[in-house]
Protein backbone atom coordinates (compact mmCIF):
# COMPACT_ATOMS: atom_id res chain seq x y z
CA UNK A 1 0.00 0.00 0.00
CA UNK A 2 1.46 3.34 -1.04
CA UNK A 3 1.90 6.12 1.52
CA UNK A 4 -0.58 9.05 1.34
CA UNK A 5 0.55 12.05 -0.63
CA UNK A 6 1.38 15.15 1.39
CA UNK A 7 -1.34 17.20 -0.25
CA UNK A 8 -3.96 14.65 0.84
CA UNK A 9 -3.12 14.77 4.52
CA UNK A 10 -4.56 18.14 5.65
CA UNK A 11 -8.00 17.43 4.21
CA UNK A 12 -8.17 14.05 5.89
CA UNK A 13 -7.09 15.42 9.21
CA UNK A 14 -9.48 18.34 9.01
CA UNK A 15 -12.38 15.98 8.23
CA UNK A 16 -11.34 13.80 11.16
CA UNK A 17 -11.13 16.86 13.41
CA UNK A 18 -14.64 17.91 12.47
CA UNK A 19 -15.87 14.36 13.02
CA UNK A 20 -14.36 14.21 16.49
CA UNK A 21 -15.78 17.65 17.29
CA UNK A 22 -19.25 16.61 16.14
CA UNK A 23 -19.25 13.48 18.31
CA UNK A 24 -17.88 15.40 21.30
CA UNK A 25 -20.66 17.96 21.04
CA UNK A 26 -23.49 15.49 20.52
CA UNK A 27 -24.05 14.71 24.22
CA UNK A 28 -23.58 18.21 25.69
CA UNK A 29 -25.99 19.76 23.20
CA UNK A 30 -28.73 17.44 24.40
CA UNK A 31 -28.19 18.21 28.07
CA UNK A 32 -27.06 21.84 28.17
CA UNK A 33 -28.32 25.19 26.96
CA UNK A 34 -26.82 26.96 23.98
CA UNK A 35 -25.09 29.62 26.08
CA UNK A 36 -23.18 26.84 27.87
CA UNK A 37 -21.80 24.96 24.86
CA UNK A 38 -21.54 27.62 22.15
CA UNK A 39 -18.47 29.33 23.71
CA UNK A 40 -16.66 25.99 23.79
CA UNK A 41 -17.60 25.33 20.16
CA UNK A 42 -16.33 28.73 19.08
CA UNK A 43 -13.02 28.10 20.88
CA UNK A 44 -12.49 24.68 19.32
CA UNK A 45 -13.30 25.90 15.80
CA UNK A 46 -11.77 29.38 15.81
CA UNK A 47 -8.82 28.99 18.22
CA UNK A 48 -8.08 31.04 21.33
CA UNK A 49 -8.46 34.79 21.80
CA UNK A 50 -5.97 36.96 23.64
CA UNK A 51 -8.50 38.06 26.26
CA UNK A 52 -8.13 37.40 29.97
CA UNK A 53 -5.20 37.34 32.34
CA UNK A 54 -3.29 34.35 33.72
CA UNK A 55 -4.56 33.07 37.08
CA UNK A 56 -3.06 34.81 40.09
CA UNK A 57 -0.53 32.76 42.02
CA UNK A 58 2.00 33.24 44.79
CA UNK A 59 4.33 30.79 43.05
CA UNK A 60 7.61 32.01 41.61
CA UNK A 61 6.98 30.86 38.05
CA UNK A 62 9.89 29.65 35.93
CA UNK A 63 10.68 31.54 32.75
CA UNK A 64 9.26 34.84 31.54
CA UNK A 65 5.70 35.85 30.66
CA UNK A 66 5.05 36.58 26.98
CA UNK A 67 1.96 38.62 25.99
CA UNK A 68 -0.56 36.26 24.41
CA UNK A 69 -1.55 36.89 20.81
CA UNK A 70 -4.85 36.35 19.00
CA UNK A 71 -4.63 32.70 18.02
CA UNK A 72 -6.92 31.81 15.12
CA UNK A 73 -6.78 28.57 13.21
CA UNK A 74 -4.91 28.37 9.91
CA UNK A 75 -6.25 26.41 6.94
CA UNK A 76 -2.84 24.99 6.02
CA UNK A 77 0.82 25.08 6.86
CA UNK A 78 2.42 27.96 4.99
CA UNK A 79 -0.69 30.13 5.06
CA UNK A 80 0.21 33.78 5.81
CA UNK A 81 -0.37 34.88 9.38
CA UNK A 82 0.66 37.52 11.91
CA UNK A 83 4.20 37.28 13.23
CA UNK A 84 4.87 35.52 16.52
CA UNK A 85 6.30 37.60 19.37
CA UNK A 86 8.87 35.10 20.64
CA UNK A 87 11.18 32.41 19.32
CA UNK A 88 9.89 29.77 19.74
CA UNK A 89 6.33 31.13 19.91
CA UNK A 90 4.12 30.74 22.98
CA UNK A 91 0.78 31.70 21.39
CA UNK A 92 -0.54 32.93 18.08
CA UNK A 93 -1.98 31.54 14.83
CA UNK A 94 -1.86 27.76 14.56
CA UNK A 95 -3.15 24.85 12.51
CA UNK A 96 -6.61 23.46 13.21
CA UNK A 97 -5.11 20.03 13.97
CA UNK A 98 -2.39 19.30 16.48
CA UNK A 99 0.20 16.74 17.57
CA UNK A 100 0.09 14.23 20.37
CA UNK A 101 2.54 14.59 23.27
CA UNK A 102 5.70 12.56 22.78
CA UNK A 103 9.28 12.67 21.53
CA UNK A 104 9.85 13.62 17.90
CA UNK A 105 13.10 13.12 16.04
CA UNK A 106 12.56 15.93 13.55
CA UNK A 107 11.51 19.56 13.83
CA UNK A 108 7.83 20.25 14.47
CA UNK A 109 6.42 23.35 12.72
CA UNK A 110 5.66 26.28 15.03
CA UNK A 111 2.08 26.27 13.79
CA UNK A 112 1.63 22.74 15.14
CA UNK A 113 3.56 23.32 18.35
CA UNK A 114 1.43 26.35 19.25
CA UNK A 115 -1.71 24.23 19.05
CA UNK A 116 -0.12 21.77 21.50
CA UNK A 117 0.52 24.69 23.86
CA UNK A 118 -3.12 25.72 23.52
CA UNK A 119 -4.06 22.34 25.00
CA UNK A 120 -1.95 22.92 28.11
CA UNK A 121 1.07 20.96 26.92
CA UNK A 122 4.67 22.03 27.41
CA UNK A 123 6.85 22.00 24.27
CA UNK A 124 10.57 21.39 24.80
CA UNK A 125 12.82 22.30 21.86
CA UNK A 126 16.54 21.52 21.74
CA UNK A 127 19.37 22.70 19.49
CA UNK A 128 20.52 20.35 16.70
CA UNK A 129 23.94 20.20 18.39
CA UNK A 130 22.46 18.58 21.51
CA UNK A 131 24.16 15.29 22.34
CA UNK A 132 22.40 11.94 22.15
CA UNK A 133 22.71 11.54 25.92
CA UNK A 134 21.04 14.92 26.50
CA UNK A 135 18.23 14.13 24.06
CA UNK A 136 17.63 10.90 25.95
CA UNK A 137 17.47 12.88 29.19
CA UNK A 138 14.73 15.05 27.68
CA UNK A 139 12.98 11.95 26.36
CA UNK A 140 13.00 10.55 29.88
CA UNK A 141 11.22 13.65 31.17
CA UNK A 142 8.64 13.33 28.39
CA UNK A 143 8.04 9.70 29.38
CA UNK A 144 7.51 10.83 32.96
CA UNK A 145 4.79 13.22 31.73
CA UNK A 146 3.35 11.24 28.78
CA UNK A 147 0.24 13.40 28.37
CA UNK A 148 1.87 16.77 28.91
CA UNK A 149 5.16 17.13 27.01
CA UNK A 150 6.30 17.43 23.39
CA UNK A 151 10.06 17.14 22.76
CA UNK A 152 11.60 17.96 19.38
CA UNK A 153 14.70 19.54 17.82
CA UNK A 154 14.56 23.20 16.80
CA UNK A 155 16.96 24.35 14.05
CA UNK A 156 16.60 28.02 15.08
CA UNK A 157 18.41 27.32 18.36
CA UNK A 158 22.19 27.67 18.23
CA UNK A 159 22.56 25.82 21.52
CA UNK A 160 20.68 24.88 24.65
CA UNK A 161 16.98 24.28 25.17
CA UNK A 162 13.82 26.37 24.75
CA UNK A 163 10.93 25.58 27.09
CA UNK A 164 7.50 26.91 26.17
CA UNK A 165 4.04 26.86 27.71
CA UNK A 166 1.10 29.04 26.69
CA UNK A 167 2.26 32.62 27.23
CA UNK A 168 5.54 31.66 28.90
CA UNK A 169 9.10 30.85 27.81
CA UNK A 170 12.42 29.88 29.33
CA UNK A 171 15.72 29.56 27.47
CA UNK A 172 18.41 27.36 29.00
CA UNK A 173 22.01 27.46 27.82
CA UNK A 174 22.28 23.69 28.32
CA UNK A 175 20.08 20.69 29.03
CA UNK A 176 19.36 20.97 32.75
CA UNK A 177 17.13 18.25 34.19
CA UNK A 178 16.15 20.30 37.24
CA UNK A 179 15.23 23.36 35.18
CA UNK A 180 13.24 21.40 32.60
CA UNK A 181 11.32 19.39 35.19
CA UNK A 182 10.52 22.53 37.20
CA UNK A 183 9.09 24.25 34.12
CA UNK A 184 7.02 21.21 33.15
CA UNK A 185 5.69 20.39 36.61
CA UNK A 186 4.60 23.97 37.34
CA UNK A 187 3.26 25.10 33.96
CA UNK A 188 1.61 22.03 32.44
CA UNK A 189 -2.13 22.55 32.31
CA UNK A 190 -1.95 26.26 33.12
CA UNK A 191 -3.89 26.97 29.94
CA UNK A 192 -6.24 24.71 27.98
CA UNK A 193 -8.33 26.80 25.58
CA UNK A 194 -8.58 29.20 28.52
CA UNK A 195 -6.72 29.80 31.77
CA UNK A 196 -7.36 26.84 34.07
CA UNK A 197 -9.41 27.90 37.08
CA UNK A 198 -7.88 25.35 39.46
CA UNK A 199 -4.31 25.74 38.24
CA UNK A 200 -1.73 26.42 40.96
CA UNK A 201 -3.65 24.75 43.78
CA UNK A 202 -1.18 21.87 43.68
CA UNK A 203 1.47 23.19 41.27
CA UNK A 204 -0.85 22.57 38.36
CA UNK A 205 -3.32 19.84 37.39
CA UNK A 206 -2.11 16.24 37.45
CA UNK A 207 -2.34 16.07 33.69
CA UNK A 208 -3.57 18.25 30.85
CA UNK A 209 -5.48 16.14 28.36
CA UNK A 210 -6.65 17.54 25.04
CA UNK A 211 -10.11 16.84 23.69
CA UNK A 212 -8.83 16.22 20.18
CA UNK A 213 -5.06 15.91 20.55
CA UNK A 214 -5.29 12.56 18.75
CA UNK A 215 -6.92 14.17 15.72
CA UNK A 216 -3.60 15.43 14.39
CA UNK A 217 -0.15 13.94 13.91
CA UNK A 218 0.04 10.95 16.24
CA UNK A 219 2.38 7.99 16.78
CA UNK A 220 0.22 6.12 14.24
CA UNK A 221 1.50 8.57 11.61
CA UNK A 222 5.09 8.00 12.68
CA UNK A 223 7.49 5.10 13.04
CA UNK A 224 9.94 4.38 15.85
CA UNK A 225 13.64 5.11 15.60
CA UNK A 226 15.44 3.87 18.69
CA UNK A 227 15.25 4.87 22.36
CA UNK A 228 11.61 5.89 22.13
CA UNK A 229 12.22 8.69 19.62
CA UNK A 230 9.74 9.11 16.79
CA UNK A 231 11.09 9.19 13.24
CA UNK A 232 8.85 11.22 11.01
CA UNK A 233 7.43 9.44 7.94
CA UNK A 234 5.47 12.51 6.79
CA UNK A 235 8.06 15.19 6.10
CA UNK A 236 7.22 18.65 4.82
CA UNK A 237 9.15 20.36 2.01
CA UNK A 238 11.00 22.53 4.54
CA UNK A 239 12.19 19.43 6.43
CA UNK A 240 9.79 19.75 9.35
CA UNK A 241 7.60 16.92 10.59
CA UNK A 242 3.96 16.56 9.57
CA UNK A 243 1.09 19.00 9.18
CA UNK A 244 1.98 20.30 5.71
Amino acid sequence: MSEPQLNEIPGRRQRLLWGVLTVALAVPVGTATAHQWLPALRTQVAGSSATGLPPATALALPGAEVPTLPSPHLARLGAPHAEYNSVPPTSGPHLAWTIAPGVYGEAVPDELAVHALEHGHVVVRYAPSTSVAEVELLAGIARRYPRDVVVAPYPQLADGVALTAWGRIQLLSRVDRTGVEAFVSVLRGRYNHGWARDWGSDLGPASASADHSRAGVTPEDLSWSGAGVHRCTVTCPDGSCGGC
